[in-house]
């Protein structure tokens, strides 16, 4: 194929297009500029830095969408053969889906930061928050029986490695993913139910009334594309986050009510990132990159 693209107009390439972000964006990016490279494992394998130059030729804008891979020192290997590939490629702007500095999680994530900063392309940095669809779909629910059950599962937007789905872009706590805190092999919910199964009763939460700044994928794949579709992009950091919520209001626009109680297993680790404060932060950035207001949890 051709990819010199028609004149002033460029070629972009979206890497993990074939996860549930990925798929998204390119929708999107279809549907406003028309021609997108949609680039695969098979087609740029971060484990294999030969394939990604030759998959880049010709991109004049990347948007880079990070690793599912788990481990720190294999993940920072990959993201820099991309930033590397995408520099020798002569890729001239880089979009890259990073996450919120928060500790334990964003390390990984800065050193890939530093590289595309040093690469000498333009960039526009994307620090995506959790996505709130393991929250608001993965809600616990206190039954008149006093058990805890979990709502359906939800699993995460981008490329699997090897069968481990991972949420947002890819942050682990513990050797294991916020997308393996909400989704299991075995089809359950992060509350233990069935995947599939209704939830009834009030929303049980771990929160400590603390707001969180969720956003829906689907809301940050459109941002995403924004960026890439922007007229200049001018190497600049974007702090995404959706609008502030908090659990008594989720109860009140389901027409149920939320209690503060324990939130076992996977999703009580996201809670306490809540109560810590960490979520609460606002900008916005997000509503800027989409034209419109980013939708709030329902």
């Amino acid at each position: 194929m051709h990819r010199g693209g028609r004149e002033g107009v460029h070629m972009i390439g979206v890497t993990g297009a074939t996860g549930n972000l990925g798929r998204i964006v390119v929708e999107v990016l279809r549907e406003r500029a028309g021609e997108v490279l949609a680039f695969g494992r098979e087609q740029a394998d971060y484990d294999k830095p030969s394939t990604l130059a030759e998959a880049f030729h010709g991109v004049s804008r990347l948007l880079f969408i990070s690793s599912p891979e788990l481990d720190p020192g294999r993940r920072t290997a990959q993201h820099l053969a991309v930033v590397g590939a995408a520099a020798e490629a002569g890729v001239e702007a880089v979009v890259y889906t990073s996450f919120h500095r928060i500790p334990g999680i964003f390390a990984v994530h800065g050193l890939t930061e530093d590289a595309i900063a040093a690469s000498g392309m333009a960039y526009s940095i994307l620090r995506n928050p959790f996505y709130t669809e393991p929250f608001v779909a993965a809600a616990p629910t206190h039954s008149a029986g006093g058990h805890t059950a979990g709502g359906r599962s939800v699993e995460g937007p981008t490329h699997s490695s090897r069968g481990r789905s991972v949420e947002g872009s890819t942050h682990s706590a513990g050797g294991r993913s916020a997308g393996e805190l909400t989704h299991s092999a075995g089809g359950q919910s992060a509350g233990g139910q069935p995947a599939g199964g209704e939830s009834v009763g009030e929303l049980t939460h771990a929160t400590g009334g603390q707001p969180l700044n969720t956003a829906y994928r689907a809301d940050l794949a459109e941002a995403a594309a924004g960026a890439l579709l922007s007229d200049r992009i001018a190497n600049r950091t974007y702090e995404l986050n959706g609008p502030l919520w908090t659990f008594p209001e989720l109860a009140a626009s389901r027409g149920t009510t939320a209690r503060e109680g324990e939130v076992a297993g996977p999703m009580g680790w996201l809670h306490g990132f809540a109560k810590a404060g960490a979520l609460a932060t606002q900008t916005p950035d997000l509503e800027e990159l989409l034209g419109r207001p980013a939708r709030a949890p329902r």
